[in-house]
């Protein structure tokens, strides 16, 4: 059975410190719908023992043992459903397969009581009240803090209607009204085991909120460095070896506050080398020294923006001097038809290639949204729109 996904990550928002209780944990992390199905597991395990042990140990007061029999099965029926569906695409679990899990072992909490009227002298002996609860620490991970919520107040309503039912039907005095005890035993478990679900719901889509948040922080920031790091290393070209020169000389003097004879004449030099560096005749375009074929019938290479030349250049560097490729093997053609720029690299091993290029392959992407490559026929290509 297909079905869209709906856990989508939540994008992170300077104005929210913490995330809406509509927020399910899943949500925020897909790939923890895997955990989370395990941890169901454990907690359907865990339900189905106290079913089975109560049940055993309890044979006096079972009116009806087919019913008996049914509720642990549907129990079962209820988790292994939960299990499947939330293993079944990667996804979590959605409202409505919550919601029929949830039914399930209500209706098994309910079947279970039904095959003890009459006979049931001791609610706090009915699985089907701790049945109720448990099913809620199930679903904390997949499901909002806000649905959780709902469903233990449907569980304190359901286990109070079946504190009403025994109390009507059991072997002790019968009462009207059942007595405060009794009530405060049968909602104690949905009660309790609902509110620290409620609780756990909301710390784990607090904490993986937050992570987000960070990540999103640290990508922002990692690209706004890396964008200042192409200006500083390759925009200024030919001059960029005095650069190490230039400013330690500038920030020793800022620091002092002293310009000394040495330093007037080491000025002089750096002015004139300075000056040299802007007069000198540029050399050959970087691009095509380093490729073996060059399709530019239309010159377009030349207005590719300083940092895209500069991502590219770092590929067909690399490129060349792999060890699964060569110089000769790397074309490179940029076409007006399609606006964009074509590297072909012939390689014995692309995959291996592609491997040992992937950093650089990551830079281009990031200077150039919309970079493309893959692995065709003994080639590694790489596809990248023109302009910055």
């Amino acid at each position: 059975m297909s079905r869209p996904s709906t856990a989508r990550p939540v994008e992170p928002t300077s104005s929210l410190r913490r995330p809406p209780w509509t927020v399910k944990a899943v949500g925020l992390d897909p790939l923890g719908s895997v955990t989370a199905s395990r941890f169901a597991i454990m907690v359907g395990a865990v339900s189905l023992l106290c079913a089975v042990g109560l049940t055993l140990t309890t044979t006096e007061q079972i009116s009806s043992w087919p019913l008996a029999v049914l509720a642990v099965m549907i129990l079962a029926g209820g988790y292994v459903w939960l299990v499947l569906r939330a293993f079944g695409d990667g996804v979590g679990l959605t409202t409505v397969e919550a919601a029929v899990g949830y039914g399930l072992v209500a209706a098994s909490a309910v079947l279970s009581s039904v095959g003890q009227l009459g006979s049931n002298g001791h609610i706090r002996d009915d699985w089907g009240l701790m049945a109720v609860g448990l099913v809620l620490v199930a679903l904390a991970p997949f499901r909002s803090p806000r649905e959780i919520l709902g469903y233990t107040v449907l569980s304190v309503a359901l286990a109070t209607g079946l504190a009403v039912v025994s109390s009507l039907t059991g072997l002790a005095t019968v009462d009207l009204v059942p007595s405060l005890p009794i009530v405060l035993i049968a909602v104690a478990p949905a009660v309790g085991l609902g509110a620290g679900s409620v609780a756990y719901a909301r710390t784990l889509a607090s904490s993986l909120y937050e992570e987000t948040r960070t990540q999103e922080t640290l990508r922002v920031t990692s690209t706004a460095d890396a964008r200042r790091a192409f200006a500083a290393d390759d925009v200024i070209g030919g001059i960029g070896a005095l650069r190490e020169s230039v400013v330690p000389f500038l920030a020793r003097l800022d620091r002092t506050g002293v310009v000394e004879a040495d330093d007037v004449r080491l000025a002089g030099e750096l002015a004139k080398a300075f000056s040299l560096s802007l007069s000198a005749p540029r050399g050959p375009e970087p691009l095509s020294i380093n490729v073996g074929t060059l399709e530019d019938p239309d010159g377009l290479l030349a207005a590719v923006p300083e940092n895209a030349r500069a991502a590219l250049r770092a590929l067909l560097v690399a490129a060349a001097v792999s060890a699964h490729g060569t110089r000769e093997g790397i074309r490179l053609a940029a076409s007006a038809a399609t606006g964009s720029v074509a590297v072909t690299i012939e390689s014995p091993d692309p995959r291996a290639l592609r491997a040992e290029l992937m950093p650089y392959i990551r830079l281009m992407k990031l200077v150039l949204p919309g970079t493309d490559h893959a692995v065709v026929e003994g080639e590694l290509r790489v596809a990248c729109p023109l302009g910055g």
